[in-house]
């Protein structure tokens, strides 16, 4: 420990006082020096007891002061003066400017210094009275001010004076709280002991505690040493950085007076550097991380809400960088709330509400709107809130309220949606609308042919699905609707072709059946399948016959086309040998093995139109006569019958004929009677 060499205070010289005149050569000082700890200061400070003294010889001062780094000294306390008597209070280089009147054993404070190698042989500082209280502690102190380069001096916190000492720090030394008997002649005064408390010292911008201290008893510079210094020093019942200076006290030369260390405890949930023990009065920076993660994927964390603390020194608070004074024992409970994170997404539309959560609080999650149109015939419906493997709201709510006791993944489901545009220029086509992606639609069509006259239609022929024609002419139609569908009808424009069979007399033929592309048309039942077309007659079917034909058309508008059919009529007629009428019945196949059977009637003559060529057999029958006929393309067939009248008249020439006969066989008989009775006669004669 370095030993401590004082100027002692003038103001007890002769040359100050005129009170006292005695030239004593005894400065005896004890007290206590700081710790190494403490060089290279920028002030120091310390609390002090005022008591009254009673001193017979001379005074007593107690104060704080120390070295400067080059070697100047200042000092503040509070001083005790055995006489009454009138001294300088304000004094400088250039002179003291004022004066006091000091009462016997009445505490006054005092600042005083001394400049670097230039020892003082008279007072240089101030005395006063104001600021301080009696009977109780005061706190003395400076600092070295870099505004204006000077050493402040202060009592109770009020500025008192300061000066410029050339110099901003201590160097290697450290400060000193002493009890001085100052300018003395003898040791055997008493001197009440004194309490001095909180010794501090200014660095690095902040006050700090004198964590450690040793005890010192010694002289002041000059002073005699021939005499034993009597005044001692000691801890107060074994208080730190708290110490008694006075008669009857341990004499023990530096002896360490405190260097007990306060422990630090942090207790926290969660890892925090600083727990340990530490030197009394130290300063201790607590600096932790305001937010810990507490999982791998960073949705779990921990924050630092601040400290409550316990002990003298401690800190209470919500910083999470602080310090705290070792003043005693000291437990910081951290504060953590752990949060979750809540990550709310959606693929369309807004959705509010992610975010750090404290665990087991609220989330309240919203969607902005439950439509949201992507394209024209495009959209998604809001459907219901996911999270984890929970489905909530299935009759959806833009609002979600999820109690957050973990990390949450909350995501709106949605439902994209495509719109089915179905049209027809014709008829009523239904099926349009919104349809869920991937589901069918079903379209169907009112009717498959709408008549624009009675001779021109549009005949409905296949779907057209986004400009493509599809090969499916049902009136119902399947959609997987995987995107936006624009469905149309696509219709054929057709018109009416009436067929006619003709003969060669450009008369009518009723034909059973026309093949069109060797398709069966009924006659008068054909509408073209397309416009502008070429279409083939292959055959005309008609009496179970087949009539090849290869007749080309093509159709722009409605039109009557005849075909004439290798056809004949055929006459039947049958007379009598007088050339009379004859009603000959009449029986007829055809190559289909149809009869027709019928009567010539009273004219005798029967003809059957469009006979097919050389497809028709049969007979012909009249009074038990018959024919075969086989009427071959056309020849008319002629039939002489013998008939009942003709058989009469018949029958009559022959009974004429056998009358006369008979007659003349008679006639030539009774002649050739009469010849012979005649040659009878002759011969007779």
């Amino acid at each position: 420990m370095r030993r401590f060499n004082f100027i002692v205070l003038l103001i007890f010289c002769t040359a100050i006082f005129a009170i006292h005149q005695s030239f004593s050569q005894y400065w005896f000082q004890s007290g206590a020096v700081a710790s190494s700890a403490a060089d290279f200061n920028n002030g120091a400070s310390i609390s002090i007891y005022t008591q009254a003294q009673s001193p017979q010889y001379s005074s007593y001062a107690f104060w704080i002061g120390e070295h400067l780094a080059n070697s100047a000294f200042l000092q503040i306390g509070y001083m005790v003066s055995n006489e009454t008597g009138l001294t300088y209070d304000n004094c400088t280089v250039s002179g003291c400017s004022s004066s006091i009147t000091l009462q016997k054993g009445t505490p006054y404070w005092f600042f005083e210094y001394f400049y670097a190698n230039t020892p003082n042989s008279s007072f240089l500082g101030r005395i006063g009275s104001s600021y301080l209280f009696n009977n109780s502690f005061n706190n003395f102190s400076f600092n070295y001010s870099p505004v204006d380069s000077n050493w402040h001096f202060y009592v109770n916190n009020n500025f008192v004076g300061g000066v410029n000492l050339g110099s901003s720090d201590s160097g290697t030394d450290t400060p000193a709280g002493l009890a001085e008997y100052a300018n003395a002649s003898t040791n055997t005064q008493y001197m009440v002991p004194i309490k001095f408390k909180n010794m501090k010292f200014y660095k690095n911008n902040m006050w700090n505690f004198v964590t450690k201290a040793y005890s010192m008893i010694s002289y002041g510079y000059g002073s005699e040493t021939s005499l034993s210094n009597p005044y001692g020093v000691q801890e107060v019942s074994n208080k730190l950085n708290d110490f008694i200076v006075g008669s009857g006290l341990s004499l023990a030369q530096n002896n360490v007076l405190w260097n007990v260390g306060y422990s630090l405890n942090i207790i926290s949930n969660y890892p925090i550097n600083g727990s340990g023990n530490y030197s009394a009065y130290s300063s201790v920076a607590i600096n932790s991380n305001k937010t810990i993660y507490l999982n791998q994927n960073k949705t779990t964390r921990a924050i630092l809400e601040g400290y409550i603390g316990k002990g003298y020194g401690s800190y209470t608070g919500n910083d999470t960088n602080f310090t705290v004074q070792m003043y005693s024992n000291i437990k910081e409970y951290a504060i953590w709330q752990v949060q979750y994170f809540v990550n709310a997404t959606s693929q369309y539309g807004s959705v509010s509400g992610s975010g750090w959560y404290n665990a087991n609080s609220t989330a309240n999650v919203n969607l902005n709107s439950s439509l949201i149109q992507i394209e024209k015939s495009e959209r998604a419906v809001f459907l219901n809130w996911t999270y984890g493997s929970k489905s909530v709201s299935l009759s959806p709510s833009l609002h979600l309220s999820v109690r957050v006791d973990s990390p949450k993944n909350i995501t709106a489901l949605w439902q994209v949606q495509y719109f089915v545009n179905a049209t027809s220029q014709y008829g009523s086509v239904s099926g349009s609308g919104w349809y869920n992606a991937n589901s069918t639609a079903n379209i169907s069509l009112s009717s498959n042919i709408f008549y624009h006259n009675s001779t021109a239609r549009y005949i409905f022929s296949s779907w057209g699905v986004n400009n493509k024609i599809l090969n499916n002419s049902s009136l119902i139609l399947h959609v997987i609707v995987n995107s936006p569908q624009a469905i149309s009808t696509v219709f054929s424009h057709q018109f009416f072709v009436s067929f006619k069979a003709e003969n060669a007399y450009k008369e009518g033929i009723n034909a059973t059946y026309f093949y069109i592309n060797n398709s069966k048309v009924i006659s008068g039942q054909f509408f073209t399948e397309s416009y502008n077309k070429t279409y083939s007659v292959n055959s005309i079917y008609y009496k179970n016959v087949t009539f090849p034909v290869n007749y080309l058309f093509n159709v722009t508008e409605p039109k009557s086309i005849s075909i004439m059919l290798p056809v004949y009529n055929v006459t039947f007629s049958a007379k009598g040998v007088f050339n009379t009428p004859v009603n000959a019945s009449a029986e007829i196949t055809f190559k289909n093995n149809t009869t027709m059977n019928f009567y010539l009637g009273r004219n005798g003559t029967k003809t059957i139109q469009n006979v097919p060529y050389g497809f028709a057999v049969g007979t012909i029958k009249y009074f038990g006569y018959s024919y075969k006929i086989s009427p071959a393309n056309g020849d008319n067939q002629q039939f002489i019958f013998v008939s009942p009248l003709f058989v009469l008249f018949l029958a009559v020439i022959i009974f004429l004929g056998i009358i006369l006969y008979e007659a003349r066989k008679h006639f030539l008989i009774i002649k050739s009677e009469d010849k012979m009775i005649d040659d009878i006669l002759e011969n007779n004669k």
